[in-house]
């Protein structure tokens, strides 16, 4: 006997399940360059939709500014075309309807005009994180703001959206972003 120790036995590693042993069925190793270039054009497009944010952001803030400077009788009589009887009854209640419902206009506006500001901004960083193939995170984070975007008019912020998501979960994507 030899004084050397005793090696363990070598075994090749298991396969995943489902996965056929053996390496000759695997797929070559996918470039990370060529991966995180498939980002760029749904980056840009989640850059136009944060852009497109800008206009129902500040059209809100428009508006909620604007009603402010409604008169209060005219205000009050246009109510009363909508719903008779009602602003005679917050009045008599002790309301003033005509200063809540100006307050309602002004924070409503302005409460939009902010999401649509902060969705702007993740949008604008998500996409560019996405051009630059940087942060799978931010990418993410670019792709729900641009779902939730109330600048993408509905299907064509969920569509940019979905498409960034499908593109980023892909595994080789992926991979490029876990790799050095």
């Amino acid at each position: 006997m030899s004084d050397a120790p005793i090696q363990p036995e070598r075994r090749p590693p298991l396969p995943y399940p489902g996965e056929p042993p053996g390496d000759s069925n695997k797929p070559p190793p996918a470039d990370p360059q060529a991966a995180k270039k498939r980002l760029v054009v749904p980056g840009v497009f989640v850059i136009l939709i944060g852009l497109m944010n800008l206009l129902p952001g500040s059209c809100c803030v428009g508006i909620g500014l604007m009603a402010q400077n409604i008169p209060d009788a005219q205000l009050e009589a246009e109510s009363e075309k909508w719903s008779p009887g009602e602003f005679e009854k917050a009045k008599q209640q002790g309301q003033n309807p005509v200063a809540q419902a100006k307050a309602v206009y002004l924070y409503g506006g302005i409460g939009v005009g902010v999401v649509s500001a902060l969705l702007l901004l993740v949008a604008l960083v998500g996409g560019g994180c996405m051009i630059a193939g940087r942060s799978l995170f931010l990418c993410s984070m670019g792709a729900l703001a641009a779902i939730l975007s109330p600048g993408g008019f509905g299907l064509l912020g969920l569509a940019v959206g979905i498409w960034a998501f499908v593109v980023i979960l892909n595994e080789d994507v992926r991979a490029a972003f876990r790799a050095p």
